[in-house]
């Protein structure tokens, strides 16, 4: 086998090169759909996600005797350990109380949380209890509640469309549109103090991708198309091999 590797290493296997590097790409998109496919599905966007604070997906890489195919592991989380091996429930509040977005209030520390969706991981929609209309404006400088400056956003006069009750925490948020249109989305802002209670994220259950994704492996390895690459080569190094000794 390290003889192998060597020659495979050498360029004197180049079908079975092709072919295993083939079969990594392939390995490396079922990666990919099976993460997406993973629930939380945000852990699993984010794992692939190759943006700023994203995991960066999964990647291919030449190593002696083959390719690897492995998890970029970027940004600030390892999205996948935590689908792969699961997490318990925890608490938000502490984290949440001690973002640097928090304020300080006549009855401490608090921070307005902005929702889009609901538990259910379903958007926010249209309710008989819109407030009303808000609109970005802009951007505002503001202490926190360490004293600190931070950026906020800065949103125009509120606006009462017919039938909205101008109570409650759920608000239209209208944006321009390039085309000059207005898209309009919902938003539920949540207050957070030391009272609150609720603010617990979900256990995600252990997702073991690795063991179907090494079953995917041994099946490609032990593949007609590995085997026919494999003996292509081997026959064309051996009658070259012969050639030459006739000389």
């Amino acid at each position: 086998m390290k003889e192998f590797r060597r020659l495979l290493d050498a360029g004197e296997f180049p079908n079975t090169s092709r072919i295993l590097e083939e079969k990594a790409t392939q390995i490396a998109a079922e990666w990919t759909r099976r993460v997406l496919a993973s629930e939380p599905s945000w852990w699993g966007r984010q794992a692939i996600s190759k943006t700023s604070g994203g995991g960066g997906g999964f990647l291919i890489r030449k190593v002696p005797g083959g390719f690897q195919v492995y998890y970029a592991n970027k940004g600030k989380y390892n999205y996948l350990a935590v689908i792969q091996k699961g997490r318990g429930s925890y608490d938000m509040k502490p984290g949440l109380l001690a973002s640097p977005r928090a304020r300080s209030g006549k009855n401490g520390r608090y921070i307005i949380v902005p929702f889009t969706k609901d538990k259910k991981g379903k958007k926010i929609g249209p309710s008989s209890e819109i407030n009303s209309v808000i609109t970005k404006v802009g951007s505002k400088k503001e202490p926190n509640a360490d004293g600190k400056t931070v950026v906020r956003n800065k949103y125009g006069p509120y606006r009462k469309d017919p039938g909205m009750t101008g109570k409650g925490n759920i608000f239209a948020s209208e944006q321009k549109n390039k085309n000059g249109s207005v898209s309009r989305s919902f938003v539920k802002f949540v207050i957070v103090t030391e009272n609150s209670q609720g603010f617990f994220y979900p256990a995600i259950k252990a997702q073991n991708h690795r063991r179907h994704i090494m079953k995917s492996v041994n099946k490609a390895m032990k593949s007609e198309a590995v085997k026919k690459a494999i003996g292509t080569d081997a026959k064309r190094l051996i009658s070259r091999m012969i050639k030459n000794s006739n000389k």
